[in-house]
């Protein structure tokens, strides 16, 4: 509803179209590099690097000050990985709020405006918004290929443990077989 209003207020004061066209094609690009800055932020906070998390509990979590706080504390503050699910929702949510805080902030902050005023400045709010959803349809190819990966390696981790246990099994048979044969 917000954004159809505010869509028809940009066309019916022709903010749209007399809005600078070099105005608008720098918006485009720079609302592109936000939205994908966002989007790579959110990846890193909800999926950081082992190395980087390792190094931040070690500061953090199981630093001196972090080992005697309550165990509720602890947890709290440790650095962890999300799952790969969640990770894929954070980076479509994080990254998107503009619709529903910036154009009723916009409206409030320059209400004493024209309504040519207001929608000009709200023109960029409603191009982010319909860019992050022309881009997210190819960021859902990359998330599906990573989630896919995910599951790829999960299998793996399975199958190798279960290598691993018929092996020890092997292995304890051959020792046990060995062992009788040296008593006999």
């Amino acid at each position: 509803m917000i954004s159809r209003s505010t869509f028809s207020s940009a066309f019916e004061t022709g903010a749209l179209e007399l809005l600078p066209k070099s105005s608008v094609i720098f918006n485009v690009f720079l609302n592109i590099a936000e939205y994908l800055v966002f989007t790579v932020v959110c990846y890193y906070i909800a999926y950081p690097p082992s190395a980087v998390a390792k190094l931040l509990n070690a500061y953090i979590a199981d630093s001196k000050v972090g080992t005697r706080l309550p165990s509720v504390l602890r947890r709290a503050i440790t650095v962890k990985r999300m799952s790969r699910d969640l990770v894929v929702a954070v980076c479509f949510c994080g990254a998107a709020k503009t619709t529903s805080v910036g154009i009723p902030l916009a409206a409030a902050m320059w209400s004493k405006q024209d309504n040519f005023t207001i929608a000009s400045i709200q023109v960029p709010v409603l191009l982010y918004t319909v860019e992050q959803v022309f881009i997210a349809q190819f960021l859902t190819i990359f998330f599906k290929w990573w989630l896919h990966q995910g599951k790829k390696k999960q299998v793996r981790d399975v199958e190798s443990s279960e290598t691993d246990d018929v092996g020890d099994r092997e292995q304890i048979e051959r020792s046990s077989h060995s062992s009788r044969n040296e008593k006999e």
